[in-house]
């Protein structure tokens, strides 16, 4: 489940040390110190194949694998940097092996990561370090840090960062090139709900059919009239919700179009003005209440880039919308590249390219699926709770 998160942030299906190496040369120019702020955290055993954190006898943290990286870069070939079984492997070994083995596909790799550079540039994005890191950070397993988690992949962790910053980069150029009119921006509200489910053989509800709606409509009659006599919307929907997905952001759903939700949902949301409660609104999942905070048509410049986000998609729609626009920007490059003559520069279907820098793969348990009618508010597939870009996404 790991690997396949950060698949995409790190380009490359094989997981091989080389191109994180490669990569890194050009984030690491100016920055030698940068590998030793994460010493005291990550683990590194050349020697074992334990994944936790190692320490010499007297208890000392022995060296991380970034350490070991800055250590040995400025060695001599002849270096020792691992034993197998007593056999020695220096470090001018390595180097010719990843020459001969990965040459060819690490320099695709970096011919695509130089087409995201220049592109940036061009359109004076900057992304900075801090701005990755945050986001590998968010892709990560909770309270693992990524020192362990790039050390266990077997990825130099300065060719993450590097890749996952181009990566930030193109999405603002999408972002960009996605301005959206006034009307677009007034197509979204930015809503929050509370859900009774009325669903029979949900684990929330017992009885017939019949019994079960009729329960869910009592209890949501009962929440409507403790907020119209002062309860805040959001302490209601922490306390009576049952939707797992938006629960405990207060009922939060985001920014959302109408044809993001299902109709009944947003026939209703849609006729209200902000700081409005809806009455009790019947879908098929049960019984809302609705209280819209934003209206499009009304929203700052913040928010504008917020929207922005929403409309530029998620999940499997960002990532075809990254793709198509790395195809093009590789079409359009004068490519010359001198380890692979035999294939035409332009014509290349390099493993960059199939999988470009796209952003982290959501998990694969992320409430990610669209319902039939590509509409939503199902508990548990709120807006805030589906994987999206971060906020940032669009140029400031």
């Amino acid at each position: 489940m790991l690997y396949k998160r950060l698949a995409l942030t790190t380009i490359l299906a094989v997981a091989l040390a080389a191109p994180s190496i490669v990569m890194a040369a050009e984030a690491t120019k100016s920055t030698s110190s940068k590998s030793t702020a994460t010493q005291t955290t990550k683990p590194a055993n050349t020697t074992t194949k334990t994944t936790q954190p190692a320490t010499t006898p007297d208890g000392t943290p022995k060296a991380t694998q970034e350490a070991n990286l800055a250590k040995f870069k400025n060695m001599p070939d002849d270096t020792v940097i691992a034993v197998v079984n007593g056999e020695k492997i220096t470090k001018g070994e390595l180097l010719d092996v990843m020459w001969n083995w990965t040459a060819p596909l690490v320099l695709d790799e970096y011919i695509n990561y130089k087409i995201a550079l220049q592109t940036m540039k061009k359109e004076g994005i900057t992304v900075t370090r801090d701005e990755a890191i945050e986001r590998l950070k968010a892709n990560a397993p909770s309270g693992e840090p990524l020192e362990v988690i790039f050390q266990r992949m077997h990825q130099a962790m300065d060719g993450a960062i590097a890749r996952t910053e181009t990566s930030i980069g193109l999405e603002k150029v999408l972002a960009k090139q996605s301005k959206l009119t006034d009307a677009e921006y007034a197509g979204f509200i930015k809503a929050r709900h509370i859900l009774v489910m009325a669903m029979p053989g949900n684990p929330n509800t017992s009885g017939d059919a019949e019994q079960i709606d009729q329960a869910a409509k009592e209890k949501i009659e009962k929440i409507l009239a403790e907020i119209r006599n002062g309860k805040p919307f959001d302490v209601a929907a922490q306390e009576y919700s049952d939707d797992p997905g938006s629960k405990q952001r207060g009922g939060e759903l985001g920014w959302f179009r109408s044809i993001d939700m299902v109709p009944e949902f947003s026939e209703a949301a849609f006729k209200l003005k902000a700081g409005e409660v809806s009455e009790p609104v019947k879908s098929p999942y049960g019984y809302h209440i609705i209280k819209v905070d934003r209206l499009g048509k009304d929203a700052t410049p913040a928010e504008k880039k917020e929207i922005e986000a929403r409309a530029l998609g998620q999940g499997g729609a960002l990532l075809a919308k990254m793709k198509k626009l790395f195809s093009d920007l590789r079409q359009n490059a004068t490519i010359i590249n001198y380890i692979s003559p035999e294939i035409p520069a332009n014509d290349q279907q390099g493993p960059g390219l199939s999988q470009i820098p796209s952003g982290p793969q959501p998990p694969a348990n992320a409430k990610l699926q669209e319902m039939p009618s590509n509409r939503r508010v199902v508990p548990g597939t709120s807006e805030a709770d589906r994987i999206k870009p971060p906020a940032d996404l669009a140029v400031k």
